[in-house]
C-alpha cells in the first residue's frame, strides 16, 4: 500500500515538471547587430506668412491736411490732387494743389503774415536706388513782401508735377514755405520790419506701374 502511494506521488511530480517545462511562444525580434527601429513623428512647420510691407501713400484719399508749427506761428496746409494716385504713373503729369493759411495763436495782436516763396523739391526712387528727379517747382511772390496768408486770407496754387524717369516707384515731395511776419510797431507799410520763418513739410506718393 505504501509502495502504491509512493508511485502515485512520483507520477504526480513528473507530470508537474513536464507541464512547467513546456516551451513558451517566441516573439520574433531583430537579428543580432541589426539596428533597432525607432518610431518618429514628423511635424511639418507651419507655412510662413509673407510679411506685407505697407506702402506709404499720403494722397491715398486725394487730399491731406497738416498743421505745421514753429515757436510762434501755426501754418495750416491742405494738399489735393484731382488725379487718383493709382494713375500717378512715371509718365503722367500729376496735378497737385496747395492751400495754406497762417496765424500766431500765442500773440496778443495778430501780425500780418506773408508767403514770399514756396519750393517743392522732388526725390524719386526706383525699386532699389534714387533716380534723377525733375527740377523743383517754385512759386515766388512777384510782390513785396509776398502773398498775404494770415487768417482769414489764404494762399492757393495748383502745380503740375512733370514726368519722372521710367521705372520710378516712389516720389517724395519736400515743401519749403518761406514766410515773413510783419512787425506791429509801425503802421506804415514802407517802414515796417519783417521777421522770417521757414516751415517744411514732406509727402510720399507711390508711382504706379504703367
Amino acid at each position: 500500500m505504501a509502495s502504491r502511494r509512493l508511485s502515485f506521488m512520483i507520477i504526480f511530480v513528473l507530470l508537474t515538471v513536464v507541464g512547467c517545462s513546456q516551451p513558451q511562444p517566441v516573439v520574433p525580434g531583430p537579428a543580432p547587430g541589426s539596428p533597432i527601429p525607432s518610431v518618429s513623428q514628423t511635424t511639418e512647420p507651419p507655412a510662413e506668412k509673407k510679411k506685407e510691407t505697407a506702402v506709404r501713400n499720403d494722397l491715398r484719399s486725394g487730399k491731406l491736411s497738416h498743421r505745421l508749427e514753429t515757436d510762434d506761428l501755426e501754418l495750416r496746409v491742405e494738399y489735393r490732387t484731382t488725379l487718383p494716385t493709382r494713375e500717378w504713373t512715371a509718365g503722367a503729369i500729376k496735378p497737385f494743389r496747395v492751400t495754406a493759411s497762417a496765424s500766431t495763436p500765442k500773440a496778443e495782436s495778430q501780425p500780418k503774415i506773408y508767403l514770399s516763396k514756396l519750393t517743392i523739391g522732388m526725390n524719386a526712387r526706383d525699386d532699389t536706388e534714387p533716380v534723377e528727379a525733375p527740377d523743383p517747382e517754385v512759386d515766388e511772390a512777384p510782390i513785396v513782401p509776398g502773398f498775404l496768408i494770415s487768417t482769414p486770407a489764404s494762399y492757393g496754387q495748383e502745380f503740375f508735377l512733370p514726368a519722372l524717369p521710367p521705372g520710378t516707384r516712389t516720389l517724395t515731395l519736400r515743401l519749403r514755405y518761406e514766410l515773413l511776419l510783419a512787425s506791429t510797431g509801425s503802421s506804415s507799410q514802407e517802414e515796417r520790419d519783417y521777421s522770417r520763418r521757414t516751415v517744411t513739410d514732406l509727402l510720399v506718393v507711390p508711382i504706379a506701374a504703367p
